[in-house]
């Protein structure tokens, strides 16, 4: 039995990424806040999608998420945060495979991690980049 971290594809030596560099502007900080509500949204879609249970049985689960700045993002009026690394809890694994089938539910894992984080810019003077971050994604599974 595997826990599912499902880490992207890295240079040799490298581990999660690292912490923000530096303090994000209040300002900054809700628009990346709002579009993580939207990309919680749309990840609980696809993983609906995935999951073969009906939702009276299902339950919260915290899967932890690890953004990173999308590569070729810069100079977007948007930046983008990719997931690099999507972990979920082993209980919710063992849980989940009593119906649903392991390597379904690792594919859908797999396509979340294509799903960008895309944080506007307010559109007042330069954008302040965002680092990477570990986020707790709250979804039902």
């Amino acid at each position: 039995m595997s826990v599912m971290t499902v880490p992207a594809p890295s240079l040799p030596g490298t581990a999660h990424p690292p912490p923000p560099a530096g303090p994000v502007s209040p300002e900054r900080e809700t628009q990346r806040q709002i579009a993580l509500v939207g990309w919680t949204a749309e990840a609980q879609r696809m993983l609906d999608r995935c999951v073969a249970r009906g939702e009276a049985e299902r339950s919260p689960v915290a899967l932890d998420v690890w953004f990173a700045p999308a590569a070729g993002a810069a100079g977007s009026s948007a930046q983008q945060l990719s997931p690099v690394a999507i972990s979920v809890p082993v209980e919710a694994l063992r849980r989940l495979w009593n119906d649903t089938d392991p390597d379904a539910l690792q594919a859908c894992v797999d396509r979340l991690r294509t799903l960008d984080l895309v944080v506007p810019a307010s559109g007042r003077g330069p954008v302040q980049p965002l680092s990477a971050s570990a986020e707790s994604v709250l979804v039902t599974l």
